[in-house]
């Protein structure tokens, strides 16, 4: 069993990386890459996304040349370093590119977090417990604390959609087998046949992204197992390393402070979104539909002229909210109201287990999860320009432009520029083709 899945290990570390630098390193840079460098260096893409794609090129090809090096004839480690370096970290890259765009605390620090554990899970199997250096080992002992906590988050958050994932592609492909075999055409199989023979680069290109599709499937699905089990036991390893050396108390005490540390800070900066604040302070004009000019301050009823202060005295926290607000759909993944596709994914389950679920995922997701409704940044606009007398478009002119630039997607950042900057485009040409169906027609424009 035990050589078994050696070599499991081995065909699927090396197939895949290999594979993936093919794919990726060779087709992805110069489809995508060379245009997000140029596009970084002229200023219309933060350069942290050119971060994340030039680790995304790097990652497969640093983890393939340490597996040959150190890791090769240790299956176990090579192992490790696949589920636990290198697929999280190839994972976190592609999310940042595109998913996850201005960064807000909360998300930063849940990233942040993440990213070190893996960090210090990649130290740990290179070097093991670092007991000659006692600064070291107390960081490694907190990094593997932090680990305990990242492992049991990113595996729950998985969960919920692997085991799905799971049902749904086994049903699928035996569905698809029973389809197959129930209409062969020996014929039809001869010729596909004769067409990747008479093919072979397009067939050979094919076969390696089928392969890399399906493999990189069975990864997702057996990941939440194997990243948990990897990150608890990792934490248990330098628990008891550390224990032997410095005492059991102080290992449990650093794992304890740590996890609660971070628990505080993981619920604490997810509720700190100041548009909440700032549409609290707005309440009562917005009611009344009125907002007045300082200047005119005077003439308001005594009640009136007090929220007024109070608002006043509050401006730069009314500003930061409603600036957060209008940029909501930048900064966040969606709204909470609208984050609630995750029972679609389990029709067979009561209505009562469909809403567990979908809680445990809110609250999972709630760091990149906007706190607030459909309508957030309308409102924000409207009361932005009765309360500070100036389109917010021109007022957070920075801050717009910032989270414009953060995405990966080029053409969605130029076209929100140009409006932005109200920059001009000549029209060169013009033709308009209409073709009429009955009492319908269909209009084409080329410009």
């Amino acid at each position: 069993m035990r050589k078994t899945i050696a070599i499991l290990t081995h065909l699927v570390f090396w197939t895949w990386n290999l594979v993936f630098i093919g794919i990726v390193d060779i087709w992805m840079l110069p489809q995508f890459g060379l245009d997000l460098f140029f596009d970084a260096r002229n200023g219309l893409v933060e350069p942290t996304f050119v971060v994340s794609f030039l680790i995304l090129l790097i990652v497969p090809v640093v983890c393939t040349i340490l597996g040959f090096w150190r890791l090769r004839s240790r299956p176990t480690l090579l192992l490790r370093l696949f589920y636990g370096v290198e697929t999280p970290l190839f994972t976190l890259c592609l999310l940042r590119l595109f998913l996850i765009r201005e960064l807000t605390a909360a998300s930063a620090f849940t990233l942040g977090l993440v990213i070190f554990s893996i960090l210090m899970f990649a130290i740990e199997i290179l070097a093991g417990y670092v007991a000659h250096n006692e600064r070291l080992s107390w960081v490694q002992m907190v990094g593997h604390s932090f680990m305990l906590l990242v492992g049991g988050y990113v595996g729950s958050l998985l969960l919920l959609y692997t085991v799905p994932a799971l049902v749904w592609g086994v049903l699928g492909f035996l569905g698809g087998l029973f389809n197959v075999l129930a209409n062969i055409d020996f014929g039809d199989v001869l010729r596909f046949l004769g067409d990747l023979i008479s093919h072979p680069i397009e067939s050979t290109v094919a076969g390696l992204f089928l392969f890399l599709f399906s493999s990189s499937f069975l990864i997702f699905v057996s990941m939440p197992y194997a990243f948990v089990h990897f990150y608890i036991r990792a934490w248990e390893r330098i628990h008891k390393a550390f224990g032997r050396q410095y005492g059991t108390q102080n290992s449990w005490a650093i794992t304890g402070v740590t996890v609660a540390l971070s628990c505080l800070l993981f619920i604490g900066l997810q509720f700190q979104q100041p548009q909440a604040k700032a549409f609290e302070l707005l309440a009562p004009t917005e009611a009344a539909s009125t907002l007045v000019s300082s200047s005119s301050a005077s003439a308001l009823p005594p009640s009136e002229l007090k929220s007024r202060q109070r608002q006043l005295q509050h401006s730069d926290t009314i500003r930061i909210g409603l600036t957060n607000a209008y940029l909501n759909r930048y900064r966040y993944l969606s709204p909470w109201e609208r984050s609630n596709g995750l029972r679609d994914l389990y029709p067979i389950f009561p209505e009562g287990g469909q809403t567990f679920l979908q809680n445990i995922h809110i609250g999972l997701l709630s760091p990149f999860l906007y706190r607030g409704g459909n309508n957030d940044a309308h409102r924000a606009e409207k009361l932005y320009e009765q309360f500070f007398d100036e389109p917010i478009q021109k007022a957070e002119r920075v801050a717009i432009r910032e989270a414009l630039q953060a995405t990966a997607n080029r053409d969605e950042t130029k076209a929100g520029l140009l409006d932005l900057d109200q920059k001009v485009v000549r029209l060169a040409s013009q033709d308009a083709t209409v073709e009429a169906h009955g009492d319908w027609g269909s209009v084409k424009i080329h410009e």
